[in-house]
């Protein structure tokens, strides 16, 4: 078996010394056809065949020990005969004097009680939280049930990536969503799938047309649609659309003026023509990605493995959001009870600027009974996000 990560790893210096650059091209290429293509079979055939191998005996046997030796026999007899009706399970299995089944049973009525998501989220020290995805449904682990068109290509490599929301200050970096994408991806895949503030906000000031419906009000990230990766020296740049900006273009202009000593590293290279394959990553190295202007998001790629059985097969799910941070809801600070809708600047009617409101308390405080504006002040519509995709 091939050691990839070692063996593809180009030695580079810096002032933090010497780091592991991985190709990820290399990194697959590297392993043995024996290995990727065991990869995708069922975790206890492979492992069989290893015990079968490193005995010398017939995998027979090893399947026939593996049916009286193995975990199911542990199981009391009171559960389902299908492992996929577990999660389905109502109740705990009945006179088993086990204290964490107890506090098990505890905490499942506690559940049933209230609305426990919504319980923890106003009740919490922290403003957010972690929210992880359930179990990929097990047709998606299938590749016999999946059309050729939509089977993810193998052998392929699975990049762990996670997304750190924009910093808002020099002591705390949010962590947002973590991502897995496959190396036969593309790069604006990934930035398609970050889920930003900034990109969902509505752009304008409103305080002259506070009832605007709905279809007319357009995200941020329909009407500004450049970004930029910035990877091992590399600008990566979203030039799908014909209006989209070159974000690299003044940094290398300023990199020129000021005559910088690396500046025969950087290169340029389009977002959309780029797979993951292509790059060169470091693990636990902060990268940038950069959209809407000025709003940066700091990445780093966690993990790189071989694609498996275990992962979804389904290319269309890819990139597959494995988590994400999940803010507190931002109440109206008015009537303390409805989600802010607006964000209110220099109104001498609200305590704070900028002030949070909901609608309706946003109405009726700065208009009167024919919509027009009691006072000057700015206001911007404010969306917040709560919610996995």
């Amino acid at each position: 078996m091939a050691a990839p990560i070692e063996e593809t790893a180009a030695d580079t210096n810096s002032s933090s010394g010497t780091r592991a650059v991985i190709n990820v091209r290399k990194f697959l290429e590297s392993w043995d056809s024996d290995v990727t293509d065991l990869s995708l079979l069922p975790s206890d055939q492979k492992e069989n065949q290893r015990i079968a191998d490193r005995l010398g005996i017939g995998t027979d046997l090893v399947d026939e020990l593996a049916a009286v030796c193995g975990a199911d026999t542990l199981c009391c007899g009171d559960e389902p005969d299908d492992k996929a009706d577990l999660l389905k399970m109502k109740g705990l299995p009945k006179n088993i004097d086990l204290t964490c089944v107890k506090y098990q049973e505890r905490e499942l009525e506690r559940r049933r009680m209230v609305d426990y998501k919504l319980f923890v989220i106003n009740k919490m020290k922290y403003r957010m939280m972690d929210v992880y995805r359930m179990v990929p449904d097990p047709s998606s682990l299938k590749r016999e049930m999946i059309p050729d068109e939509k089977l993810v290509p193998h052998p392929n490599v699975v990049i762990t990536v996670k997304v750190y929301r924009t910093r808002i200050s020099t002591t705390f970096l949010p962590k947002g969503e973590v991502f897995e994408v496959l190396g036969t991806q593309t790069l604006t895949e990934l930035k398609d799938a970050i889920s930003c503030m900034k990109d969902d906000a509505i752009a304008g000031e409103f305080s002259s047309y506070p009832n605007l419906p709905n279809e007319r009000l357009t995200p941020a990230k329909n009407i500004y649609k450049s970004g930029m990766f910035f990877i091992e020296n590399v600008f990566y740049n979203d030039m799908r659309e014909p209006d989209n900006r070159d974000y690299s273009a003044p940094i290398l202009k300023w990199a020129v003026e000021k005559q910088h000593e690396n500046l025969d590293l950087f290169r340029t290279a389009k977002m959309e023509d780029t797979l993951f394959m292509d790059l060169n990553i470091q693990l636990g190295v902060p990268y940038l990605y950069q959209h809407q202007g000025h709003c940066e998001h700091i990445i780093v790629f966690t993990d790189i493995r071989l694609l498996h059985c275990d992962d979804p097969q389904d290319v269309t799910l890819y990139p597959y959001l494995l988590s994400e941070t999940v803010n507190k809801r931002t109440v109206c600070r008015s009537c303390q009870m409805d989600s802010a809708r607006w964000v209110v600047y220099d109104s001498p009617l609200t305590p704070d600027s900028p002030c949070f409101l909901c609608h309706s308390c946003f109405t009726l405080l700065h208009y009167d009974s024919n919509g027009q504006k009691v006072c000057s002040f700015r206001a911007y519509m404010y969306r917040q996000k709560l919610s996995l995709h």
